[in-house]
This record gives C-alpha cells, structure tokens and sequence, in this order.
C-alpha cells in the first residue's frame, strides 16, 4: 500500500512539475531620448535598416523657425545607429534657403542600395509640373550629392522608393492634378543606375478621386501597390512583370459613415507575402460628432480581395468634439513585421481636441494576444506605451499632412522615431527588442501549432491517468 501512494504521489508531482511552458510573450520595454539640442523643430522622419553597413540609417528634416522665409525653411538630414539606442553625428544633405514642397515627401522616399549606399527622392522647390525633382546619394565617402533624375517630374508626389533589388530600384507615386480626372493616376518607375534615368509607366489612370498616398511593395512575383484617394477608400494593384502591366484595382472603403477620413496609410509584407496596412481613421456620421480609431488589414498571399479589418484601438483620439483638420495632420503611423510573421504598429495616441489641453504619447501595438488594446479585435493585439513624454502629435509646418513618423527592425530591435511637437519641437527617438509568443502563430488571434513536447504530455497524461484509474490485480497487490 505504500507504495501504491508513492507511485500515486510521484506522478501527480511529474505531471504539474514538467507542465510545458507556454512561450508567452513579455510586454516590450522601450527607452525613448532626444536625439539632441540640434535636432529641435522637425518634420518627420524615416528609418532604414542597411543590411551592408550594419546600421539604422535616420534621414529626416526640418522647417525654419519661420517658415517660408528667406531665412531658409528647409534644412535636411541624415543619421546613423548600430542599435538605436545612440545616434552617431548628423549629416547636412541639404539647406534650401526657399520654399520647399517637400514635408513629408522628403523623408518617405528613402532608401537602400545593393551596395549598402542611402538613396532618397525629394520634390523641387516648386509645385510646376514641369519641375524636375531633387535626387540625393550617400555615397562611400559620406558625402551626398544632388541632381534631378530623367523621366519624373515634380507633379509626382507622396510615394515609396523600394530598395535596390537586383540593382533596380522601383518608385510608385500618385499624380498630382485633381481638376483633370483623366491626370488622377498612380505611377510607377523603375531606375536601374541608381536614380539618374527613370521608367515610369501608368498604373491606373481617370480615377474617381484624387488619389493622397501610394505605397509600394516588393512581392514574390513582382510588385503590389496600395493607395488612398480623397474618399477615405483604399486600392491595391499587382504586377507580376516587373511593372510593365497591372492588375485592376481592388477597392476597400475604410467606413460606411457619413463623415471619413484617412490621411495616413503605411504598408509592410510579411515572409508569407501577406500585404499589411496600418491606418488611423476619423469617422462618425456627421462632422460635429468624431470617432479616431487605429486600424489593421492584410490582403492574404494569393488572395482576390482584401481581408477583415482589425479595429486595434478605438480610444487613438479622446474628446473629440467635431472634425478638425488639424485632427488629420496627428494620424500618422508606422508599420513593421518582426521576424517575418508579426506586424507591429507605432502610433500616435492623441490626446484632448480642446486646445490640446490633454497631449498624448507615443504608443505601439504588436499583433499577438495581449493586453492594452481598447479596438473591438483588441485581444488580437499587445498594446502599450513607447513614450509617455507629452506630445502634441500635430506637424508644426501647417500642411494638413501628418509629420511622418520612422520605424525599422532587424532581427528582434524594433527602432522608431518621430516628431515631438511641443513648445521646444525635439525629434526623439525609441527602440526595443521583442521577444515573440512562439505558440501564437503570429498572434492574429492566438493558436498556433503546439510544440511536440504538449503533444507528448497530452498523451503521457491520458495514458497515466487510465493506468491509475484501471485498478487491475497486480496494482491491488502493491
């Protein structure tokens, strides 16, 4: 008998002790600083990962204290870190002692080269259709150089330049000009000497509406393209020969209400070739009563129209009694994959419309099980704060377009910056390392495959408990 109590006692103590452990994740620590006294009063910025040279290389830009004036409103520049956590001195690229229409245009048009060199498109100082735009080139020595590139013209605004692939580097931009619909068209081109010549063909042409941002991917067979045009209604296109043709667009309308607007999309792919955007919508049914909320939508790998939206937090804006449009210039967001499997959304978590009594902060959201999310798919997601410093989250250059804001990973280093517009104007910069939930598929709602060990302590379990429950003559004798 005592030894049918210490078998008894033995397993129980077997089967709580070598429970598996669930991979949950931990909630990510950022530590967020200003990127220095010299930094202050910015616009926006972007962020690349430069495989070559093993560095996060920050390009962003800035407006005078009076803008527009002779004293020169438009000062661009450029930073590198090896983790985010410092940046190393800043690179003067450009000072434009004009009017320059290039906000946020600057900084979403970086990118990176075969060779590991910076390359970056930036509008003219001048809206004329006739205008070349400006070309820019870190080269080996550090130093960049300036140019207008053949085949684009400064109507071309609002695009994505995509890393060399094969020494080609692809751009796709909307057209600017509204009053003739047959001129509301997205463009793509392809450059294969590093910006000076470019290719570009028409994507889609006689829109209904002005189209307000392009953003370009890099898929398995080709390229996909998403846009958003005046109406709130997003639209994604692929080619799969290298541009030269596309498909017809597949229209997505981001609300049914009355009162919509979008003013800021970001897109990323995943190792599965899933196509994820991030944007921030105001809506409500009708202009004197305004909802913000932060959304996620993927277009599935092979798929022939868009996916559920994800409504991830509907609390980005609180007290906000009717639309305004400097409510539009605060939607920004920047958006990841970590690993290749799980998205990652940095945002701006607005606070009061009155007077902006209430800043807000920084925030992000990880798409996997977790806490913090206050949308309606909420528990789909980990959300939390980057940078509680308070942040007025409006672009200082009175644009009505949102101050850009930066975000690049490598491996689990999740880097991101942005502009903190209060009365000193600091750029500030954030990172983390995030550790996954490797049970959780990616955590777009929990699940996954379990490892092979709960497989075999299901069954080990099963088995003991049948064994102690089935009371045969040789267990009696014990």
């Amino acid at each position: 008998m005592q030894h049918k109590k210490i078998a008894k006692f033995f397993f129980i103590f077997c089967c709580v002790f070598f429970i598996p452990s669930t991979a949950n994740a931990i909630a990510p620590t950022w530590t967020a600083y200003d990127a220095g006294s010299d930094y202050s009063n910015p616009e926006g910025v972007q962020i690349r990962y430069n495989s070559t040279t093993n560095e996060f290389g920050l390009l962003y830009f800035q407006n005078g204290s009076t803008c527009c004036s002779a004293e020169g409103d438009f000062r661009l520049y450029f930073s590198t870190s090896t983790d985010g956590s410092t940046l190393g001195p800043r690179t003067t690229i450009e000072h434009v002692s004009t009017n320059v229409w290039a906000q946020e245009e600057s900084v979403v048009n970086l990118a990176v080269s075969e060779g590991g060199q910076y390359v970056y498109l930036r509008p003219s100082t001048t809206r004329s259709v006739s205008d070349g735009t400006y070309y820019g080139q870190r080269l080996s020595d550090a130093t960049w150089v300036n140019y207008s590139p053949v085949g684009l013209s400064n109507a071309f605004t609002r695009g994505t330049l995509l890393d060399s692939s094969s020494g080609i580097f692809a751009f796709a931009t909307a057209y600017q000009h509204d009053s003739i619909p047959a001129n509301r068209k997205i463009i793509f081109a392809t450059t294969a000497d590093n910006g000076i010549n470019f290719s570009p063909t028409v994507v889609a042409t006689d829109l209904t509406t002005q189209p307000q941002q392009v953003t370009l991917v890099k898929t398995a067979s080709g390229y996909g393209i998403v846009w958003l045009d005046a109406d709130a209604i997003l639209h994604i296109t692929f080619s799969t020969d290298g541009g030269a043709t596309w498909s017809a667009p597949i229209d997505r309308p981001t609300s049914t209400e009355v009162m919509k607007a979008v003013s800021h999309i970001s897109t990323a792919i995943d190792a599965s070739n899933n196509i994820w955007v991030a944007y921030t919508l105001l809506s409500g049914p009708d202009m004197s009563s305004i909802t913000a909320t932060l959304h996620l939508l993927q277009f599935s790998s092979g798929a022939t129209d868009w996916g559920t939206d994800e409504t991830v937090d509907n609390e980005v804006a609180t007290g906000v009694p009717a639309f305004d449009p400097s409510w539009m210039t605060a939607q920004s967001n920047a958006l990841g994959i970590i690993n290749g499997t799980t998205p990652i959304i940095a945002y701006y978590k607005l606070g009061s419309a009155v007077a902006f009594s209430a800043p807000g902060y920084i925030a992000y959201a990880l798409r996997e099980t977790g806490t913090g999310c206050t949308g309606a798919d909420g528990a789909n997601f980990r959300c939390g704060v980057i940078d509680s410093l308070p942040n007025e989250t409006f672009n200082g250059f009175d644009s009505g377009s949102p101050a850009p804001m930066g975000l690049a990973i490598h491996g689990s280093r999740v880097v991101v910056a942005y502009p903190e517009n209060t009365d000193t104007y600091r750029f500030r910069v954030a990172y983390t390392n995030v550790a996954l939930d490797s049970t959780g598929g990616g955590g777009g709602g929990g699940g996954g495959i379990p490892e092979f060990s709960t497989y075999a302590y299901i069954t080990t379990l099963l088995v003991g408990i049948l064994f102690i429950s089935k009371k045969t003559a040789v267990w009696k004798e014990m």
